[in-house]
């Protein structure tokens, strides 16, 4: 039993470290070289809405207000019953560029965002398109960073989707869990092998949409209109990442457990559908980081080596920390480099509970919560 113990811990630590410094290789190399400015292509804003005249009418001028120079704004009104359209309105009259399309129901045999998406996709007048949220703030360079990381022969644009800061240890998770996600996908695509991205913050072109037939693959899905599409049909050498902190966006995040439970059950729903190049990668990943805790505690627990086990453990925690702190200086939140080993030991609780619930439990949206007046903090 002591044997297979070690045996475990040596495997997990040795397969959960190369994962990680791979990783981190692929997040130095991830972030294009800026492209030419000047040739700034025109883009299409697009956003699925459904009764969020609030955060319409608090979020919305951070996206009108873009230094680009050439760019509209298409909301896809989904089914509002709130004031949507009447916040629309307004803003349209000192920004022309706003458009909305108001879906009156969604069609059958598709999933809600997905078919608003697509009408709005429609609409769009621009080859080059761009996503986020209701909820999403952003910088007014947002747009001409995501912009400049196109060329000739990139489709895809991946970004960085993370979330305003709040006090509470669900705010904090809530933070290193986003960062952690990015980390990965990040890394993947860095090292050629994009397999998901955020809506909060994606662009891709119309024309490869139209090419691989829109999302007629997944469309029933509740969950996966970024992720499904970017696992689907981003290819390498056509992906580029964003990852400097002007091409961020800042979305509300859940602060309820409950509510936040109900939201990665949705997401995590999704990775069902990921390529099988894809699910054995993230098993490998969580899995190795899974089973080193597990044979550490039973190291600690059922044997007399415990000093050795916590040596080990040292010297995995310092690296891991080492390449986690590197990562986060990229976004500076340094409270979740302080927090890191206890975030680390949650996020593996936070694995073995969240992805069997989001692999079983079927996901189901449920009513917008009412956002907080007081103004958010933007690390």
């Amino acid at each position: 039993m002591e044997v297979l113990l070690w045996i475990i811990l040596g495997i997990g630590i040795l397969t959960h470290l190369s994962m990680k410094v791979w990783l981190a290789q692929g997040w130095k190399k991830a972030s294009p070289s800026r492209q030419n400015v000047s040739q700034n292509p025109p883009i299409s804003l697009l956003i699925a809405a459904r009764n969020e005249a609030e955060n319409l009418q608090r979020f919305l001028p951070s996206l009108l207000q873009q230094s680009y120079p050439d760019f509209e704004i298409i909301i896809a009104l989904d089914r509002c019953e709130d004031d949507s359209l009447e916040v629309l309105k307004a803003f349209q009259q000192t920004h022309p560029r706003l458009r909305w399309v108001e879906i009156p129901e969604t069609a059958a045999g598709w999933a809600p965002k997905k078919w608003a998406l697509s009408q709005a996709i429609e609409a769009a007048k621009h080859e080059h398109l761009l996503f986020t949220d209701a909820d999403c703030q952003a910088g007014e360079a947002w747009m001409s960073e995501m912009a400049a990381a196109f060329s000739a022969q990139r489709d895809v644009v991946l970004g960085l989707g993370r979330y305003f800061a709040y006090p509470g240890i669900l705010n904090v998770f809530i933070r290193y869990e986003t960062l952690y996600a990015a980390f990965q996908y990040v890394g993947m695509a860095g090292q050629g092998q994009p397999y998901m991205g955020v809506g909060r913050n994606l662009a891709y072109r119309k024309s490869l949409y139209k090419k691989v037939n829109g999302f007629e693959t997944f469309r029933s899905s509740l969950s996966g209109d970024d992720d499904l599409f970017v696992n689907a049909f981003a290819e390498g050498k056509k992906t580029a990442v964003v990852i400097k902190k002007a091409g961020h966006t800042f979305s509300e995040p859940e602060r309820r457990f409950v509510s936040w439970v109900r939201q990665k059950v949705r997401h995590v729903s999704a990775s069902a559908k990921y390529s099988l190049r894809s699910k054995i990668f993230l098993a490998s990943f969580h899995l190795s980081q899974i089973a080193l805790y597990v044979a550490l505690g039973g190291v600690l627990l059922f044997t007399e080596h415990v000093e050795a086990a916590i040596l080990l453990y040292v010297v995995f925690l310092s690296i891991s920390w080492y390449i986690f702190g590197k990562i986060n200086h990229t976004v500076g939140e340094p409270a979740l480099s302080a927090c890191y080993p206890f975030l680390d030991i949650l996020f593996v609780v936070y694995n073995l509970s969240m992805v069997p619930l989001g692999l079983i439990v079927k996901p189901e949206w449920k009513k917008k919560k009412k956002i907080p007046q007081k103004s958010p903090k933007i690390l």
